[in-house]
């Protein structure tokens, strides 16, 4: 079965009236999409950031909440069927919850997210109840000190435990990414492979992709 992704920029994309489809200058035409809605992180992944952080944008420069709601009701108008909220960390905003729901109200099929999961515990069943039908953890390793020198924070059990929680409350689609390192993690794919066994959660293993390459 293949799988491709793509990543369009919607402004250069075909939205001349509301209630079009979204189309790309080769005529392929978009139902699925990924609103960031931050930058923020409580994490430093080594490959992601420095360990002091970066400049983010002021949050006047960042969507507020209504504006987000105005493009999900445009990207439903214009034949969106799944949205996937991103950060930044997605359960950083304050109003991840209510986006949540506003996209299932509008009659968004397949609503995801993706988290590292540090925050899930009180928010887990809002986001349920929402109508949050999917969502992916972050979790590069399971070996504690691994985490650490990844992140450069504490919490793998705590992400593991936001896991098993996703689990038990059953959500449609419950998965893991993992970004393999080469000569760091290549060693625990079996061990990420035998979740699947035990658990029903999909794991995807994630190339490396350096800024710089």
């Amino acid at each position: 079965m293949n799988s491709r992704t793509e990543t369009v920029d919607i402004s250069s994309a075909s939205l001349a009236r509301h209630g079009e489809l979204i189309v790309d200058q080769f005529g392929r035409t978009f139902d699925y999409v990924r609103i960031a809605v931050n930058e923020r992180c409580n994490l430093r992944c080594v490959y992601c950031m420095p360990e002091e952080g970066v400049d983010f944008l002021p949050q006047k420069d960042l969507l507020t909440t209504d504006e987000i709601n105005r493009l999900i009701s445009i990207l439903v108008e214009s034949g969106v069927k799944k949205i996937r909220f991103t950060g930044g960390e997605p359960l950083l905003h304050k109003d991840i919850v209510s986006l949540v729901g506003f996209a299932a109200n509008a009659g968004v099929k397949s609503v995801h997210l993706t988290t590292n999961g540090l925050l899930l515990e009180k928010v887990a069943k809002p986001l349920l109840d929402a109508g949050l039908t999917g969502i992916n953890i972050s979790l590069d390793t399971l070996d504690h000190q691994k985490f650490v020198e990844i992140t450069r924070r504490e919490g793998v059990e705590k992400v593991i435990d936001a896991l098993n929680l996703a689990l038990s409350l059953e959500f449609r689609s419950v998965k893991i990414n993992v970004v393999f390192m080469r000569d760091f993690n290549h060693k625990e794919i079996g061990d990420f492979v035998e979740l699947t066994r035990e658990k029903p959660l999909t794991v995807r293993f994630i190339e490396l992709m350096p800024f710089d390459a």
